[in-house]
């Protein structure tokens, strides 16, 4: 639970966190509570906002999407994203999105921030009109043993104040081998793109 609340914490001291899941409702804090004691206070906290996905879209698109052979589970990722990131951003008139990191374990993440940053509506006559999005998206592994799981938690709390402060877009995949992290570290380190997506 520490590891997991310093990197959350180390996020939490350059934005706004949310974790967006398509687990079922309730699925973070029940986990919380039995595997990880004293999370769920963290969470509590730091104002992490708990969406679950499966919640953000009516039925009748999720089976239209069904029907048209989409991935419906990034669907449901990319309308709970685009919910929180409207909310975080809404908050003065014209305010234009400047920086969105997605972390998570499958592609399903990286793919629907992806979408929703490079597809998102611009209105034209906003002043905030032509200031980029910088989209950053980090990959884990997808079943990783406690052991990595941990080192890459650990790895991610030195990261995300260069990710944060990156000026451009990221797409890193941690589940490329450990010369690619290092490698991968250095370059973020030394404020250089590291884009390296199969």
């Amino acid at each position: 639970a520490e590891v997991v609340a310093s990197v959350l914490r180390a996020a939490a001291l350059r934005g706004r966190l949310a974790i967006v899941t398509l687990a079922r409702e309730g699925w973070i804090e029940v986990s919380a509570e039995h595997f990880l004691p004293g999370l769920t206070d963290v969470l509590a906290e730091l104002h992490v906002q708990v969406v679950y996905a499966r919640r953000s879209l009516p039925h009748w698109k999720i089976r239209s999407a069904a029907r048209d052979n989409l991935d419906v589970f990034q669907l449901m990722k990319q309308s709970a994203m685009r919910k929180c990131i409207k909310k975080v951003y809404s908050q003065r008139p014209g305010q234009s999105w400047k920086n969105v990191l997605s972390i998570g374990d499958s592609s399903t993440e990286r793919d629907a921030l992806i979408e929703v940053v490079y597809c998102r509506p611009l209105d034209p006559n906003a002043a905030s009109y032509q200031k980029p999005c910088r989209c950053k998206t980090l990959k884990l592994h997808e079943e990783p043993d406690l052991l990595q799981l941990t080192a890459e938690l650990e790895t991610m709390a030195a990261w995300i104040a260069p990710m944060v402060t990156f000026d451009g877009d990221l797409d890193l995949n941690m589940s490329d081998s450990m010369g690619g992290v290092a490698e991968i570290e250095k370059l973020l380190c030394a404020g250089i793109s590291p884009c390296l997506s199969p």
